[in-house]
């Protein structure tokens, strides 16, 4: 259950499926209310601000830092490559 949730809520997160949540809210507002306009708004700045080169260099950035490269590589006959549930 914990691989599900791991790999499943992280997506309802990112800008792409926080604005797709926010469109689907937005259905079920009335159509010619002000919140409408409001929750379109929101999720068009969303994917707009996630999709700027700025924003993803910064996203990256605060991740890369954790994991700096060996300054020396070891040498090994058999390389394990684990992939998380996928």
């Amino acid at each position: 259950m914990f691989v599900f949730f791991s790999k499943f809520l992280p997506v309802l997160i990112y800008p792409l499926g926080l604005a797709c949540i926010i469109l689907v809210i937005s259905l079920f507002v009335n159509k010619q209310s002000r919140w409408l306009k409001i929750c379109v708004g929101i999720a068009l700045g969303i994917l707009w601000l996630g999709g700027t080169r700025w924003v993803s260099v910064m996203l990256v950035r605060s991740l890369e830092w954790q994991y700096v490269p060996p300054e020396n590589t070891p040498n090994a006959e058999i390389i394990v490559v684990l992939g998380g549930g996928t």
